[in-house]
């Protein structure tokens, strides 16, 4: 279904893209409920690698992103800093000339770290005709380990379904392309890995795709500081020297390695709760971010209580979801990371809210028609209603060290 979307009239794709993500959702949860063996596992999780990889020829056209990955790419090989040059910039002129790009990104230099942009650059030495298709496999391949890491270490082989079929993890990898699929792999693998210092590299590998996978850190070490403190600094050894060493090259080839990360979340709302905030009272901006940093960092805090309470999953999903309700833009494809996490448990937070951010894909049908970009307020207020519910209705353990089970690992 999410494939013939491609082929809806232009005005009508985001309506039907949500259409999909709803039923493949509902078939994600029969599945679920339906399962009796591991033979049952093990089909639908060879459906989820299977659809991954089909899904690897299909057009992104529900986002410019991975153009926007390519054209960075391209001036990287071009000789050109895309951290400091941006997309629109006249030094770019002849590789428009070539390359597809989309006019939203032209006034920002790249917001992504080192390795993205390595892996961007390896893709675009394929030339604009197969750089995008090379981009998508290698996420596709991502995804599929996922779904095996998954398989292997889910706390129920039952949650592994959850992964494999995950309408999130299939259609933003998918159809996407988005970069954040591997940052997913990248924190699966920590949180699978028995060593420390390969935790560390792991989350240090994620964190130099994009900077959301640095918040697992800390359930991880508060966790580890109880039980040995020299683990917990051997995982922020390993974190940081990889993070060190990534930027250092970047630097030492030219780069200026830190890009418009800035301009993005000063400019830009989407998908956000502070949405509603900034609509209902008009609170500036710089205001807003401020809130949303002591909210960061009041998620962590509650984070590594219930990480020194060893309430492992409750941790690792309030770290995941910290940057998500801290920032001003939260695209759906953010959620990959937290997605993975149900293969640890069963969150019904991380789910509802799983189901409910592709709904705020019904902008792009209006941007579609007119480039206009004015996101509706239903979708968060949507994702909002079902958050206080829940909160009413199972209130978060963090905050009592109460758990169900010790969780030294997953």
């Amino acid at each position: 279904m999410a494939i013939g979307v491609a082929f809806l009239p232009v005005g009508s794709r985001g309506i039907g893209y949500i259409a999909a993500n709803v039923t493949a959702t509902l078939a994600m949860t029969v599945a679920y409920r339906s399962v009796v063996s591991n033979r049952d596992i093990w089909w639908l999780g060879s459906a989820g690698i299977l659809a991954r990889l089909l899904l690897v020829a299909v057009p992104p056209y529900t986002t410019h992103d991975v153009a926007r990955y390519m054209f960075d790419g391209a001036m990287a090989v071009a000789g050109l800093d895309p951290y400091s040059v941006a997309n629109g910039s006249p030094r770019a002129l002849p590789l428009h000339l070539i390359w597809p790009s989309a006019i939203e990104h032209a006034a920002y230099p790249t917001i992504y770290p080192p390795l993205a942009v390595a892996l961007f650059s390896l893709c675009a030495r394929f030339g604009p005709a197969y750089a995008w298709l090379v981009w998508k496999l290698i996420v596709g391949l991502a995804s599929s380990a996922i779904v095996l890491v998954a398989a292997r270490f889910a706390s129920s082989r039952r949650l592994t379904v959850l992964v494999a079929l995950s309408p999130l993890l299939l259609f933003e990898g998918g159809i996407g392309g988005h970069l954040d699929v591997l940052c997913a792999l990248a924190v699966t693998l920590a949180l699978t890995s028995e060593r420390p210092q390969v935790q560390g590299a792991w989350l240090g590998v994620g964190v130099l795709v994009k900077l959301t996978p640095a918040f697992i850190v800390v359930p991880l070490v508060a966790g580890m500081w109880r039980a040995e403190r020299r683990a917990a600094l051997m995982l922020l050894v390993g974190f940081l020297l990889v993070i060190v060493t990534g930027y250092v090259v970047a630097n030492q080839l030219g780069f200026q390695a830190l890009g418009s990360l800035q301009v993005f979340f000063t400019k830009w709302s989407f998908g956000s709760p502070w949405m509603l905030v900034e609509d209902m009272i008009g609170m500036p901006r710089s205001q807003l971010l401020r809130i949303g940093t002591v909210v960061a960092l009041v998620m962590l805090a509650m984070s590594a209580k219930a990480a020194w309470c060893r309430s492992r999953s409750v941790a690792l999903m309030l770290a995941a979801c910290a940057p998500l309700l801290a920032s001003p833009v939260v695209f759906p494809w953010y959620l990959c990371t937290a997605a993975v996490l149900l293969a640890f448990e069963l969150s019904p937070y991380v789910f509802g809210w799983m189901v409910l951010a592709p709904f705020t894909y019904e902008v792009i049908d209006r941007f579609d028609v007119d480039g206009s970009w004015f996101p509706a307020l239903w979708p968060v207020q949507l994702t909002v209603a079902l958050t206080g519910v829940l909160l009413i209705l199972r209130p978060h353990e963090a905050l009592f060290c109460r758990s169900s089970r010790s969780e030294s690992k997953p």
